[in-house]
C-alpha cells in the first residue's frame, strides 16, 4: 500500500498534465495524469505535494486545495493499492523544466476527456470541474478495466460501452457521464402483454413523472433501464420489472402427485414428462424458480430415491434453461426423500448441470423433520449454510405446524396457530438469511384469512 498525490495545476482553462511515455515498468505508462507521486519519509500531504510539483515541472506552488482523496485499487495487489491525495492548485512560480516522468503539456479542459486516461479519473475530472465538495473515491481496476466506483461510501453504476455495430466494446464509464457524452450504453426494454377474452390484447404502459428531464408526461413502454456493467439481458430485464412494477421472482409449483422416485417405472416417467413440459413453459417467464416435491422412495430405500431423482434431472435440465430447479425440503412422512439437509446435498451432488439448483425451505416441514427453528433458527441456518450452502437456499414456504416439532407428518396450519407459533415465524421473515428471499404462504386458508395472515406478516416486517 503506498500513499501518494496528485494535483492538477490550472492556467488559463488549462490542466497541466504529464504524458506517462518515459518509464518501462509503470502502472501509469502511456496513461496522461496530473502531478505527483509517493511520500517520501515524514511528509504530510502538503510537503510531498510541493516537493513533487518542484521536481517533476520545476513550478512551486503558492496557491492549492486539497480535493478529494483517491483509493485506487489495481488487481488486488495490496503493493499496488494508493490512497491519493488529490489538489487542483491556480498559483505557482517559476519556469515549466523538463520532467523525467513523460511528457508535459497544458491541456484544454475542454479536450482532456479526448487523452487516454484511467476510467476512473474522468468521474473525479467531472466532480472538480462541478467544484464537488471534498470528496472520497474508491477506484477498482482489473488491469486497465474499471470494475467498481465508490463515491463517498455509494456505489456509482457503470455501465457497458458499445461499438458502432451493437456490440460491447470492453470500456465501462460512469451512467452519468455516459448522457453527458452521448455514449451508446446497453438498455433492457420489456413489453407486459394481456390477453383478453376476445382474443385482443392489453398493452401495461407507464405514465412518465412531470418532473423527468426528457419526455416528462409522456406514455412509455412496460418497463426498461439501463444495464449495469457486467450483467445480462435478462437478470436486468426481471431487476427492472421488479423495481418498477414490484413484479417479483415467480415461485411455480410441481404437481403434488408427481414422484421421480417411485417404484413404478410408468409413475417415474410421468414425472419426468410433466416437469419437463413445466420447465419449457417457465421459458416464457424466464429467470424464476419452479419447486417441486422430491418424492418418495416406496420401500425402495432412500439411495435408491436419490439415484432416480438425480437420474430424472440430469435428463430434464439443459445449459440453456434460465428457470432454477427446487428441492423443497421434506417433513418425513413416509418414504418421503429430503427429509434432511443431507439428503437433498446427496441429490444436488448428483446432478450435472447443478448450478440450476436450488432449494426451498419450507417451515412446517423442517419443524416437522425436527429442525428447531422455533428456539435456534441461526443453529439450523448454521447447518443448513454448512451441509448444502445458504447461496443454494432460493425461497421459502412459511406455514404454521399442527404439530409438535419431529413429528414427521406434515400438517400444516395458519400463521400463529400452530407449534411453530407466530413470534418464531415473524423471526424467520426478518431473519438476515432469508429476508430477501421470495416467501409463499401455504396455509389452509380462504382468501379473506389470507389477506389478514398478510396484513400481519406486513406490520411485523422490520
Amino acid at each position: 500500500m503506498k500513499l501518494t498525490t496528485l494535483c492538477y495545476i490550472e492556467k488559463d482553462e488549462k490542466y497541466l498534465m504529464i504524458h506517462r511515455i518515459k518509464k518501462k515498468h509503470d502502472v501509469n505508462k502511456d496513461k496522461w495524469i496530473g502531478i505527483g507521486g509517493k511520500f517520501e519519509r515524514g511528509e504530510s500531504p502538503e510537503d510531498c505535494i510541493l516537493r513533487e510539483t518542484k521536481e517533476e515541472t520545476g513550478l512551486t506552488l503558492t496557491d492549492y486545495r486539497l480535493r478529494g482523496v483517491l483509493t485506487f485499487v489495481y488487481n488486488d495487489d495490496d503493493e499496488e493499492m494508493e490512497y491519493i491525495f488529490l489538489y487542483t492548485a491556480d498559483g505557482f512560480a517559476g519556469e515549466l523544466a523538463e520532467c523525467n516522468e513523460g511528457t508535459l503539456e497544458w491541456v484544454p479542459k475542454t479536450q482532456i476527456d479526448r487523452l487516454n486516461l484511467w476510467e476512473g479519473d474522468r468521474i473525479f475530472h467531472y466532480l472538480l470541474d462541478e467544484d464537488a465538495p471534498f470528496f472520497s473515491l474508491k477506484l477498482r481496476y482489473q488491469d486497465d478495466l474499471l470494475k467498481e466506483a465508490v463515491l463517498d461510501g455509494k456505489p456509482l453504476e457503470l455501465l457497458d460501452l458499445l461499438r458502432e455495430d451493437g456490440e460491447p466494446s470492453g470500456q465501462v464509464r460512469w451512467r452519468t457521464l455516459v448522457h453527458l457524452h452521448g455514449d451508446w450504453p446497453r438498455t433492457s426494454h420489456v413489453w407486459v402483454v394481456r390477453k383478453r377474452a376476445d382474443g385482443g390484447h392489453d398493452l401495461l404502459l407507464q405514465k412518465r413523472s412531470g418532473e423527468k428531464d426528457s419526455f416528462a408526461g409522456c406514455y412509455d413502454i412496460s418497463s426498461a433501464g439501463h444495464i449495469p456493467a457486467g450483467q445480462d439481458y435478462l437478470k436486468s430485464a426481471l431487476r427492472e420489472l421488479k423495481e418498477e412494477l414490484g413484479i417479483g421472482t415467480l415461485v411455480a409449483h410441481a404437481p403434488y402427485t408427481l414422484n421421480g422416485c417411485s417404484a413404478d417405472e410408468k409413475i417415474r416417467d410421468f414425472a419426468k414428462r410433466t416437469m419437463a413440459d413445466d420447465l419449457e413453459r417457465m421459458e416464457a417467464v424466464p429467470g424464476n424458480l419452479y419447486n417441486f416435491h422430491p418424492g418418495s422412495h416406496v420401500k425402495q430405500g432412500v439411495e435408491v430415491g436419490i439415484t432416480y431423482i438425480a437420474e430424472m434431472l440430469n435428463e430434464i435440465l439443459k445449459p440453456e434453461l434460465h428457470t432454477t430447479v427446487l428441492l423443497e425440503t421434506m417433513a418425513g412422512k413416509g418414504s418421503e426423500v429430503g427429509r434432511s439437509f443431507e439428503e437433498l446435498r446427496e441429490i444436488l451432488d448428483r446432478v450435472e448441470l447443478s448450478d440450476k439448483m436450488g432449494v426451498c425451505m419450507d417451515t412446517c416441514h423442517v419443524w416437522d423433520a425436527g429442525y428447531d427453528i422455533v428456539n435456534d433458527l441461526d443453529g439450523v441456518l448454521a447447518e443448513f449454510d454448512r451441509i448444502v450452502g445458504l447461496d443454494r437456499l432460493k425461497a421459502v414456504h412459511l406455514n404454521d405446524s399442527m404439530n409438535v416439532r419431529g413429528a414427521g407428518k406434515d400438517r400444516h396450519a395458519r400463521i400463529g396457530e400452530g407449534e411453530i407459533g407466530a413470534e418464531a415465524l415473524v423471526r424467520v421473515i426478518n431473519h438476515p438469511a432469508l429476508r430477501d428471499l421470495p416467501f409463499c404462504l401455504e396455509t389452509p386458508n380462504e382468501l379473506p384469512g389470507y389477506a389478514e395472515e398478510i396484513r400481519f406478516l406486513k406490520e411485523h416486517r422490520q
